[in-house]
């Protein structure tokens, strides 16, 4: 498959690139800075561009199979960055006719989750609202998504031993590596699962 990764120099987008080179795709990382991308691989391209650009976003992304979307908010201060970089990247695929487009949200957003929850989505209030506008956007297109929410990420090893469930969190799940989050978008992506649905996932 030949994919087309934005937040490739973030934790979760690093691992998808990594994860998509072993398994034999071809890739093309999106990203404002390319220097911050030292694998080499055959079928590696980086592109240096603005995800909020669509003339750039569009003009990259021809003959790509899939968008996987692992930007993430970077501060709590308010922001727009996930919603404004869903429309730009939909209209991109709109342009570039690709169809299949699999983003990273958070679990925050599933309302049955306790006091804890709560207490945190208070803490984390703009980056909520900037995740929830994403999706709103996402769910809204006429795109092949998938939307993952997951708990609280780490930096433990790959495992591929992970929970998933549509419309909610498994349940007594707190938390997944971003490696592992990213095993799951390639799968998603690889499978043609999760289509429209919006999936926990956690350990």
């Amino acid at each position: 498959m030949n994919l087309f990764i934005l937040g490739a120099t973030g934790g979760i987008g690093t691992a998808v690139l990594e994860q998509a080179l072993q398994h034999g795709h071809a890739v093309t990382a999106f990203v404002r800075s390319p220097e911050k991308i030292t694998r080499r691989d055959c079928n590696l391209r980086v592109e240096k561009g603005d995800p909020h650009q669509v003339d750039q976003l569009a003009s990259s992304m021809v003959k790509h199979d899939a968008v996987i979307s692992a930007l993430g908010a970077r501060s709590l201060a308010k922001r727009t960055l996930l919603e404004d970089c869903a429309k730009s990247t939909i209209e991109a695929m709109r342009r570039s006719g690709t169809h299949r487009l699999l983003v990273v949200s958070a679990a925050l957003l599933f309302p049955d989750l306790g006091l804890a929850a709560t207490l945190l989505r208070f803490i984390l209030h703009n980056p909520m609202i900037d995740s929830k506008a994403m999706e709103e956007v996402v769910s809204g297109s006429e795109l092949d998504w998938t939307i993952a929410r997951p708990p609280r990420l780490t930096d433990q090893k790959h495992t591929g031993r992970f929970r998933v469930e549509e419309g909610r969190l498994p349940r007594n799940g707190s938390s997944i590596s971003r490696a592992d989050v990213a095993h799951f978008l390639l799968q998603a992506t690889e499978a043609g699962s999760y289509v429209r649905a919006i999936a926990g996932i956690c350990y």
